[in-house]
């Protein structure tokens, strides 16, 4: 009495897809022979969606085609929010709820918190997501820093999230000062403080330096020590405090041998004039030797030789210009006695003050027409230097008063000489 096989397309509901595997007695009860509403999807199977879609029958998005009804294939982008990224992979019950739970219609996507929750705890919530992730992947790929109250300036571009934020970078990190995230970074001890650092550091670069080493130590560095690093001075890292700004503290082994020792090299060295040196704002003179004339012109260098220590010099002529003394050293060693700093050539000597003063025609001569062989024991009388001059042809060279010339001849009129009898020749 079984009824082995009935072709239900005799009937004006055919079966197909999922409804061919369905028992009679499923959908007909006990009493195969009714006739049982179909008109409707919902004649047999409850409306999960309730009103939400009340002008779309279920064969617009289902089929009998696919496993529990499923939806037939949907094209998203017909909707308000087009599906892309990870978005994609994710199954309808995954944002939409499944069953009677599920919401199709006024589903909330204008925010992203409308389905994600917010690790952030609202620290970004004049933000939206989108300012930093993308639906191609969660993952952070760009970040604008400055939408926080700390902008990354210098250095800091190059930090990756993960050295500030830790592997939490949901959690936020203190900044207030440079301890909170450098503590360990310092070299300096409790001499100076850590939360000065951006008094001397900035984010450039750690190692560049902007410091006014005037206003806040008294010592200018201005010009051969603004070039120094901070090291070749502050040889100890951890402390800046405690350094003399005696020259001698630094330098002593620049110190030419025997130079001023004892003395600070300040009170002649200052600058961009730092080598030759200078006596800065005291005059030559307080040393006992003034600069005049040509010595002027001279430098530091030509007279204080590198062998001879500056506090050593002597303000003699003769230790500088020995070698060109022309007397050699026959008049002693008082060169001023006789010649000017201004004029060297030029003597202020008066002859007379070896009791033989020039007349006549000795006024013409040059020093060394007498002093060819020197000037120490020099003879006055005439014969000294005119002997070879007296002629044998004038007859008072004959006489008993020959050589003695300064009897006839006078320095005013040589060759108009007087007798003293009164005679001729």
């Amino acid at each position: 009495w079984r009824v082995p096989d009935f072709d239900h397309d005799q009937t004006d509901f055919a079966l197909q897809g999922l409804h061919a595997l369905v028992g009679c007695h499923e959908c007909h009860g006990q009493t195969v022979t009714n006739v049982i509403a179909h008109q409707q999807c919902s004649d047999c199977h409850e409306n999960v969606h309730g009103e939400q879609f009340p002008e779309t029958q279920c064969s617009d998005c289902h089929t009998v085609h696919k496993p529990k009804f499923s939806l037939r294939d949907f094209d998203h982008s017909t909707t308000k929010f087009p599906l892309d990224g990870k978005h994609v992979g994710v199954s309808c019950e995954g944002c939409h709820g499944d069953g009677e739970e599920g919401v199709y219609v006024g589903l909330e996507f204008q925010d992203c918190v409308s389905c994600h929750s917010d690790v952030h705890e609202a620290q970004f919530s004049q933000q939206s997501c989108s300012s930093c992730h993308v639906t191609e992947g969660w993952e952070v790929s760009s970040f604008d820093h400055s939408l926080t109250a700390f902008p990354l300036r210098g250095q800091h571009q190059n930090v990756g999230c993960d050295e500030c934020h830790s592997a939490n970078k949901t959690l936020p990190v203190a900044f207030n000062s440079c301890s909170d995230c450098h503590a360990d970074d310092s070299p300096h001890d409790e001499s100076v403080a850590f939360d000065s650092c951006t008094s001397c550091h900035i984010e450039k670069g750690w190692n560049i330096v902007q410091f006014n080493h005037y206003q806040e130590t008294g010592f200018d560095l201005q010009p051969a020590h603004l070039t120094l690093d901070c090291a070749e001075c502050h040889q100890d890292a951890s402390t800046f405090t405690g350094l003399t700004s005696e020259c001698s503290s630094c330098h002593e082994k620049d110190r030419v041998f025997g130079h001023y020792t004892g003395k600070d090299c300040g009170a002649c060295h200052f600058g961009e004039k730092w080598d030759p040196g200078s006596l800065g704002a005291f005059d030559h003179s307080v040393t006992g030797f003034a600069l005049t004339g040509a010595h002027k012109q001279e430098t530091c260098d030509d007279c204080h030789l590198d062998s001879l220590s500056w506090g050593q010099a002597s303000s003699q002529c003769v230790s500088c210009h020995v070698a060109d003394d022309i007397h050699r050293n026959m008049l002693g060693n008082q060169c001023e006695d006789c010649h000017t700093t201004s004029n060297w050539l030029r003597t202020r000597w008066k002859h007379h003050q070896v009791g033989w003063p020039l007349r006549g025609a000795h006024r013409l001569a040059e020093c060394e027409d007498c002093h060819a062989y020197g000037y120490a024991a020099t003879p006055t009388a005439c014969q000294s230097c005119h002997l070879h001059e007296a002629t044998k042809e004038v007859a008072a060279h004959n006489s008993a008063f020959f050589p003695q010339c300064e009897l006839c001849h006078r320095p005013y009129n040589w060759d108009m000489p007087s007798y003293p009898h009164g005679g001729g020749q």
